[in-house]
């Protein structure tokens, strides 16, 4: 009985260890999702074909990353997030922006409404501007297609299939974490 106890508690811690990530934005500690990839639509940056996001946590407060190489320079107060359900959500209250490891990365509060609404439905599409100019950047694990798919359905996205957890599935699973 023992043993399994053991093996039981010694599962458990395991598996809480890999399920979070831990993120530090100077001297605070963040709880944060993967990092997702998204492609920008159209770059002449050799180095900036694309960004990196994450939602991190911490208390209360929700917040959304976006990195970004640190030579392209200052990212805007808006950003603009399209879910795969059409919905958007725009957030404007820009927290932290810190340089580690030639990225930019910055700090955007997500309200309650917002949050919920990541909770429900995948990330798709992202807008924001850098030092003025602006830029779409695509989920680079969603494909969209356009027109009608064999079964008759109209603008249907197809996730791949070797991703393990959608951007929606890793923001629930983050409320588990203190």
């Amino acid at each position: 009985m023992k043993k399994i106890i053991v093996l039981l508690i010694t599962f458990l811690s395991v598996y809480q260890t890999y399920s979070q990530r831990n993120i530090y934005i100077g001297e605070k500690k963040y709880f944060a999702t993967d990092e997702w990839d998204f492609n920008l639509v159209s770059s002449e940056d050799f180095y900036f074909k694309n960004i990196q996001l994450s939602v991190l946590k911490k208390g209360i407060s929700r917040y959304l990353m976006l990195s970004y190489p640190a030579r392209n320079g200052t990212a805007g107060n808006r950003i603009f997030i399209v879910l795969e359900n059409d919905e958007t959500i725009t957030l404007t209250q820009k927290v932290i922006t810190d340089d580690v490891d030639h990225k930019n990365q910055v700090l955007y509060s997500i309200s309650q409404l917002s949050y919920k609404k990541l909770k429900e439905s995948d990330i798709s599409r992202i807008r924001f501007a850098v030092e003025g100019e602006s830029y779409t950047a695509d989920n680079q694990h969603t494909v969209r297609y356009e027109g009608v798919d064999v079964f008759g359905n109209k603008d249907h996205t197809y996730h791949d299939v070797e991703e393990a957890e959608t951007t929606a599935e890793q923001i629930r699973k983050l409320d588990d974490f203190n």
